[in-house]
């Protein structure tokens, strides 16, 4: 009798613990719909946290030539027979058998260096870029001629961006030009009615396709306007038959 009480007693215990240990482990478990929650979350700040999507293989080549000019850096421009034509190093710039101060002396050889955008004063130096080949360089436009630059040796001054991310980096102004804001991205939309809305600079914040969603730049105001009190916004075309057809600039005036 004692023996089959003190049997009773103990699978009594287990039977709780089981239930215990169930009931822990159940709470444990994510529902169904909790998990797609979390799932939907995680897609948002995913996609807010990229308003475009770089899809070119080709773009621009953006170097840093302040770190260049100021922190003693270097970058070597190869022709296709692999021939220094264009070599920076510190506040040189070295062509052919001369070298120029790289800001003080770029109106005695900017003109042996055609790109997208040099203007070393302001740190700008930009070549369009046919992407990356298969030994690791840059195919880079200099003088309407393909050269070379290595993406391993000068890493540290290079950023290669899209074409798509080239122009949602831009600050875009409209006046004096033929190109106007839409209601919608497509070229038969009604153009946006806001009164002067071309005398304002504009910043993207969406990017569809070929189009761009502008919006009035509060914190680059232009001439007497200042900056528009109404919240200016629009879509513009960007590119055409894979080329881009607008201008804009990379820094607020």
């Amino acid at each position: 009798m004692k023996t089959y009480a003190i049997l009773l007693i103990t699978l009594t215990l287990f039977s709780c613990k089981e239930k215990e240990t169930s009931r822990d482990n159940t709470q444990n478990i994510k529902k169904p719909h909790d998990t797609i929650a979390i799932e939907k979350e995680q897609v948002v700040d995913i996609v807010e946290a990229n308003p475009i999507v770089e899809k070119s293989k080709e773009g621009f080549l953006f170097i840093d030539i302040s770190a260049i000019y100021y922190q003693g850096k270097e970058l070597a421009i190869l022709n296709g027979q692999q021939d220094t034509i264009v070599f920076f190093k510190g506040n040189k710039s070295h062509i052919g058998n001369n070298s120029y101060d790289i800001i003080e002396e770029e109106h005695l050889y900017e003109e042996n260096i055609t790109v997208e955008s040099f203007d070393p004063e302001y740190g700008l130096f930009i070549l369009a870029c046919e992407g990356l080949n298969e030994n690791g360089y840059y195919m880079v436009r200099v003088n309407d001629d393909l050269n070379y630059i290595s993406k391993s040796n000068y890493s540290s001054v290079l950023e290669f961006k899209s074409s798509e991310k080239y122009v949602y980096d831009g600050f875009y102004y409209l006046d004096d030009t033929d190109f106007t804001l839409r209601v919608y991205p497509h070229k038969d939309s009604t153009e946006i009615s806001s009164d002067h809305y071309k005398k304002y600079f504009y910043k993207p914040v969406e990017q569809k396709g070929d189009w761009l969603k502008l919006k009035d730049d509060k914190d680059c105001p232009l001439g007497e306007l200042g900056a528009s009190e109404d919240e200016i916004e629009g879509w513009l075309q960007w590119r055409k038959d894979g080329q881009i057809i607008v201008d804009f600039a990379y820094k607020c005036w």
